[in-house]
Formats: structure tokens, sequence, C-alpha cells
């Protein structure tokens, strides 16, 4: 709660800097009201993250729901009566509102208000190092935005920033739920390291034979999807749709390998890893941003495949799990993936569909590629179940 407080407290004196920076005076208010979120999304985290560690997902899924219906609700209403973008910042305040109090009636736990200096000194030995990352994490994203924006202008950004969500609708659902799950399950067995190598190697097996044929799915049909979801005024994110969703195919192996190094008590090593990365990206972002915005795309893409190394030789360093052998537990499914994809795009290139369908010749192509897979033994059926398995049920896998 002091965290989120203090982190509000940081983005209010902000406020005129960042207002100052995109020469937009309406950012002050914006951002100062958009900073109560922020101390409010604080009251609620312990409880979100308890929930979590009891993969209570009915009541997660439940939390999210009601937030979402609430706070879309008073957007629409508000945008009706022409608050314009107001109406955003309102949505995120109203989220962050309803997600709190839900939590507290989800979740008995209620804080005492004594603390205790030992649990202190122990809690932040490991969790101190996770939150100066998650901060870094957030810096830079924000840092992102903020670089394309200024060399840019608003309008570029805005391509860009529907492009990038469009890919997150599937990728943020699915790491989402992957995160939560892989580390508690991870967790649960870290004291016996060979056994967390083959769950971890379970994992980007399963993991990949579902997100290769997501993200090249959702490239093939990106100008389609971009329509029917935003209108045509929007279609001129479809390149860099289809450019992310290049840099997507590799991100959940970031989300698997992270889980395993905090499973390991590693908090320091993530943190150390999380500021080259990030150091790396941030630097090749500003370089792409002085020529444009698809080369930032490319240059997305491009990361993806330097932060699987950097994180891959970490896992050989922690796990034993060689960069070889985890490069070879998915080239399978890509070059399954990536040659059923080319064989839809050329299909693409003869045929003029509508959105009805290409998605139907998606869902063919889906369906050969899942095949050829399981054929192939790139994956087994038994392997996809165990992805689901609870981590109670993982010492037994």
């Amino acid at each position: 709660m002091l965290v989120g407080v203090s982190a509000a407290a940081l983005l209010i004196l902000s406020a005129p800097t960042i207002a100052i920076f995109y020469s937009i005076p309406v950012l002050i208010p914006l951002t100062q009201l958009v900073a109560a979120s922020v101390a409010l999304s604080g009251l609620s985290a312990l409880h979100v993250t308890l929930l979590k560690k009891k993969l209570d997902f009915r009541r997660l899924m439940v939390i999210g729901g009601v937030a979402s219906l609430v706070s879309g609700t008073a957007a629409v209403y508000l945008a009706v009566r022409g608050y314009g973008v107001w109406a955003l910042a309102a949505q995120t305040v109203v989220a962050s509102i309803v997600t709190t109090l839900m939590a507290w009636l989800m979740h008995p736990w209620r804080p005492s208000f004594l603390f205790r200096r030992a649990s202190i000194v122990r809690l932040f030995g490991f969790g101190g190092y996770m939150l100066a990352a998650r901060l870094l994490d957030v810096a830079n994203q924000r840092l992102y935005t903020m670089t394309i924006g200024r060399f840019h202008g608003p309008a570029e950004l805005g391509i860009y920033l529907r492009a990038e969500n469009t890919r997150q609708m599937p990728v943020g659902l699915f790491t989402g739920i992957l995160s939560s799950v892989a580390y508690p399950a991870f967790a649960n067995i870290a004291g016996d390291r060979e056994k967390l190598k083959q769950a971890v190697r379970l994992c980007v097996r399963s993991i990949m034979f579902i997100n290769v044929p997501l993200m090249l799915g959702l490239a093939l049909a990106s100008a389609p999807v971009i329509e029917l979801l935003f209108g045509p005024k929007w279609r001129s994110s479809a390149p860099l749709l289809q450019i992310l969703c290049l840099a997507g195919i590799l991100w959940p192996l970031q989300v698997i390998s992270d889980s395993a190094i905090l499973a390991v008590g590693r908090s320091r090593t993530y943190l150390k890893a999380g500021t080259v990365k990030k150091v790396i990206g941030l630097g090749m972002v500003i370089c792409a941003s002085y020529y444009s915005v698809t080369l930032i795309a490319y240059t997305q893409a491009v990361l993806s495949i330097v932060y699987f190394v950097i994180t891959a030789r970490i896992n050989q360093n922690v796990l034993g799990y060689s960069v070889r052998d985890q490069v070879m537990d998915f080239r399978g499914v890509l070059v399954v993936g990536s040659a059923v994809s080319a064989m839809m795009y050329y299909l693409q290139s003869k045929i003029a569909m509508h959105l009805g369908p290409e998605l139907f010749m998606l869902a063919i192509g889906a369906l050969v590629y899942a095949c050829l897979c399981l054929t192939l033994k790139l994956v087994r059926l038994s392997e996809l179940e165990g992805l689901f398995r609870r981590p109670n049920r993982v010492n037994s896998a």
C-alpha cells in the first residue's frame, strides 16, 4: 500500500513535466487523476496475490469481470455525454475502485498495522528486487510510448499503440494466466532442480505449440481483424501488427523463464537481467525512432530474440537447461507453424476473401498444424493435459 501511494505521489509531481514534454497542458489534470488508480491498486495488490497463490481463478475472474463491466459502462456513459478523453481516465480510476472493493469482499485478509523489522528485512530481501524490476518494467513501457510520441507525434503513436494493443489482446490474456499459474507451480518443486527443469521444458513445448499458430494466425489476419475491431480508418495499423506478432512468438518464453528464476529465489538475477534487457531495448528503440515507426516494430522483433538469448543463458546457469536444448524444444513447432503459415499466405495472395472465409481458412490451417505436430510427436496430448494440472499435482507428474 505504501509503495502504491508513493508511486501515485511521484506521478502527481511528474504531471507538469509530462505535459511540458508532450506540449499538451491537459495532461496535468489527467495524469493526476490517473495517479489515483495507482494508489488504489496498492490497496488490492495483496488480496489479488493471495488469490493467485491459492489459484482461485474463479474469484479473480469475478473481480476482473465486474471491474471491466462497471468501468466500461462508466466510460461509455461519459463518452456519450461528451467528456472525451476524460472518459478513458475515469474508466481507469473506476476500474481500480471496483477492483479494490471486490478484492476486499472476496478475500478475508486485512492489514494488522503491526510492523516487524525482521519480516520487513526478509520480505525486501526477495521482494525488493522484484519490486525494482517491476517498476523498471513500467518505466520502460512509458519511455517507449514517450519516445514514439516525441519523435513521430500523436497520430503515429496512436497507430502503433493500436497495433500493439491488438497483439496484446491474446498475448496479454495468455501470458497473464501463464504467469499466475507457472510461478506457484514452479515454486512448489523448486527444491528439486531436475524436476523443475522438466516442468519448465514441458511448459516451453506446450506453450509454444499454442502461441506459434496464435501469433502467426493473427499476423495473417491482421487487416480484417483491425477493420472488424476498430474500423477501416485504423487499417494502417495492420502492417505494424504483422511485425509485432513476429515479436510476440517468443514472448511466453520470457514469462516461463522469469517464473522459474523467481521460483528458485533468484530475484536479484531477475533484476539484473531485466535491467540489461531494458537498457538494450530502450537504446535500440531510441535509435529506430530517428527513422520510422515501422523500424521500431522491426526492432521489437529483433529484441525478442535478444531477450530470449539473455534469459536462456540464465536458465542454463540456474537450471542446467542449455540454450541448445531450449531451442530444440520449440524448433519443431516453429518450423511446422512457419510452413503452414507460408501456405496460408500463398492462398491469401491468390484468392480474395472476406473475413468469414479467411477465418475459416485459418481454422483449417490450425487443424493441419496441430495434426502435423501430433503426428511428428513434437508435442503430446499428455503434455498438454499436464500443462493444466494444479501445482499440488505436479509432484506426481
